[in-house]
């Protein structure tokens, strides 16, 4: 494992970087883990260090505003943490030992909405989302804290398509493997935003929808945590099995 540093609007974030134990000749595929709002690269490391057990690079960070990152979460907007992303994204793919036609994400549900939009201006191969969390177009400058409100626990509830939405109409851009991950208890991300997601999808290779009926948002009992812990790790898996 190696901690980085990079620089976003003179902003200094940090995060790490885990590699095989035992590293073939080559490049090798990657994985650009992103957590939550609230959240840190820590709820990754461990999923970081699976995937590195598979033979990949993966590479945990923390936005601005979170973790060990500089910046105030409280002034943090979407268009923010996209461009931290980007740059992420870049530090990876620009790195000796990745391939940069193989790089896949992972995140749960603000990363999700993140990732989507990502994946328009970046060339990710694989995408994994665990509650896939919407958000309107509105306000995409302004902090997120003054967005997160009953009028987007509303908007979540709604059927919504594409036409309509930037993060549905990235998703629905994306032509790699997607894996979504949902949990029946889960009330931050309802049945119908997930449904949102999963019907914006028309352009994937292919969709597998693994789904968790005692799952809540946070997979607060950690029974939650393995299950969808060992789904992901298992699709990665097979996704390298089939040269994917």
């Amino acid at each position: 494992m190696k901690e980085f540093h990079f620089e976003v609007d003179e902003l200094i974030l940090q995060g790490k970087m885990f590699f095989p134990a035992r590293q073939p000749k080559g490049k090798l595929p990657a994985v650009l883990l992103v957590h939550g709002w609230n959240g840190s690269e820590r709820g990754y490391i461990p999923v970081a260090r699976q995937l590195a057990a598979l033979g990949m690079v993966a590479m945990t960070v923390n936005l601005r505003g979170h973790g060990r990152s500089q910046g105030s979460k409280e002034t943090c907007s979407r268009q923010n943490h996209l461009r931290d992303l980007k740059a992420a994204y870049d530090l990876l793919a620009a790195h000796p030992r990745v391939d940069p036609k193989r790089i896949g994400a992972h995140g749960a549900s603000y990363a999700c909405h993140l990732l989507s939009l990502l994946s328009v201006e970046r060339d990710l191969r694989w995408l994994a989302l665990r509650a896939p969390a919407t958000y309107e177009d509105r306000l995409f400058d302004a902090p997120v804290v003054t967005i997160v409100d009953e009028r987007l626990k509303r908007y979540r509830l709604r059927k919504v398509t594409p036409r309509s939405n930037r993060g549905l109409r990235a998703l629905s851009r994306f032509t790699g493997d997607l894996l979504i991950i949902s949990g029946g208890r889960d009330t931050t991300v309802p049945p119908q935003t997930v449904a949102n997601n999963l019907a914006a999808a028309r352009s994937a290779a292919s969709v597998v929808h693994r789904h968790y009926k005692r799952a809540d948002h946070v997979l607060s009992r950690p029974s939650q945590g393995r299950q969808a812990t060992g789904a992901l790790i298992k699709w990665f898996q097979e996704r390298l099995k089939s040269k994917g």
